[in-house]
């Protein structure tokens, strides 16, 4: 399971029994180490006790101790809800306000730490903690002790970012933008941006966008603001964030046709075919299944490509579609997301190819082992038809799995939930037709499309 840290979500139930023990100890490490506070004399004592570190020698300590006391000063870089980041000339470090006021570490003060704002020059004591995916504080006491200017924003490096080496840094990145998605509660717009086919989203504040940010789709965009990322409960890596909190640091170099069928338009077998672009490219095909406000899939020939479009518009088999969208390399066979559809024309449904599995399967393989291009195609995406047996039936949270045999390979389909309500009745041996559009196994193991019956 993936875990947008949008700076203030984190991941660990702090309600097991362990954890509070856990807490409990490092509570009682932390007051060993410094004076009781009890009023403002005690937390100034408190913050005395400990010697002044750098932030980078905090994130080092962090990974190498369990939850040190620690001081830092830095200036606050960027905010969102209790949470912020803080940052010197060693390194940034994420505050994780939330998290310590569970813990009963920060019992006070909590009115002057929501009027922080970046430019604020701030003194944090407390905890150094392993955090989500890089280390954080736990503060017991915050103070802001002046202004200072925002740090510069790094130089764009490409390899930095994408390892989330810059975690918590003002960096610099650029990219194309390809979809957005409105922050309601943050009082953000999302963008998602892309560099060389590698996404990430940028979270701009609203009132430091100028345009709406439908505009600035297919643009070229350079973003200054602090890093952050997207972690999984093994605090790995998924993906790296931007966050951008001031006007000034949002530019576009290029704007982007206004018209989404302005792009070139290229044949569905050639989406992704050399050269690939980040930009917004135009094709079309019959439709062989569409769920309206989601996807649907498009074929041509002996190739299918799944489009991602977010229009409520009906469209049902037969209907020949015009995209206009942004190539992702994200699955077996590449596919368009972030898509503008219409339709321009329309044709009798579609009839499913006659072909067996095996012989997809078997065209595939050899295509691949000589470095060649599968011909008339891989047939990824289409619509085929074949006999088999059925081995068995088992539910699903999108409809069912079904096991079948053919004469020389075994192989499962999923069925939405329409059909595999009837699909569950047949007896297990039954001879059936299948008919479904093909997918990869990776592609199709949570796909209702997979099959239909």
């Amino acid at each position: 399971m993936a875990l947008a840290r949008n700076f203030g979500t984190r991941w660990p139930s702090w309600r097991s029994p362990f954890v509070r023990q856990v807490f409990v100890a490092a509570i009682v490490w932390l007051a060993a180490a410094m004076p009781a506070a009890n009023g403002v004399g005690e937390e100034s004592a408190m913050a005395d006790a400990l010697p002044l570190t750098t932030i980078d020698d905090a994130k080092s300590t962090a990974q190498a101790e369990d939850r040190p006391p620690v001081r830092v000063r830095g200036v606050l870089t960027f905010r969102i809800g209790e949470g912020f980041a803080i940052q010197d000339d060693s390194a940034g470090m994420w505050v994780e306000v939330t998290q310590a006021r569970r813990m009963e570490l920060l019992r006070s003060g909590m009115a002057s730490v929501m009027q922080l704002r970046p430019g604020d020059d701030i003194e944090v004591v407390g905890l150094a903690d392993r955090g989500g995916y890089a280390p954080t504080i736990l503060p017991v006491t915050v103070s802001k002790v002046g202004e200072r200017a925002l740090p510069q924003a790094l130089p764009y490096d490409r390899d930095r970012f994408f390892r989330g080496l810059d975690d918590c840094l003002r960096v610099t990145v650029e990219g194309v933008v390809q979809g957005y998605r409105d922050d309601t509660g943050n009082r953000r717009w999302n963008l998602l941006v892309s560099d060389c086919s590698r996404r990430f989203w940028v979270g701009v504040n609203k009132d430091s966008l100028a345009v709406p940010p439908a505009t600035l789709v297919d643009s070229v965009v350079r973003c200054m603001g602090v890093a952050s990322a997207d972690f999984n409960t093994r605090r790995e890596l998924m993906d790296p964030r931007l966050n951008v909190c001031r006007p000034e640091d949002f530019c576009v170099l290029h704007p982007g046709e206004a018209d989404p069928f302005a792009a070139p338009e290229l044949p569905l077998a050639k989406i992704a075919r050399y050269p690939v672009t980040s930009h917004r490219v135009r094709t079309r095909g019959t439709v062989t299944y569409a769920l309206p406000g989601n996807f649907m899939m498009l074929q041509d020939g002996s190739i299918g490509v799944r489009v991602e479009a977010s229009a409520t518009d009906r469209f049902v088999p037969g209907d020949i579609a015009e995209v206009s969208g942004f190539v992702s390399t994200a699955t077996p066979v590449a596919g368009i997301i972030e898509a503008v559809v219409r339709k321009v024309g329309a044709v009798s449904a579609p009839e499913p190819m006659v072909i067996d599995p095996e012989i997809i399967s078997l065209l595939n393989l050899n295509a691949a082992a000589r470095f060649e291009v599968a011909k008339p195609g891989d047939y990824y995406g289409c619509l085929i038809t074949f006999p088999a047996t059925l081995v068995d039936v088992r539910t699903t949270r999108i409809g069912g799995e079904i096991l079948l045999h053919t004469e020389e390979m075994g192989l499962s389909a999923m069925a939405d939930v329409l059909s595999f309500t009837r699909l569950r009745a047949l007896p297990v041996g039954a001879e059936v037709r299948v008919t479904g559009i093909v997918q990869s196994e990776a592609a199709a193991a949570d796909d209702p499309t997979a099959t239909q019956s």
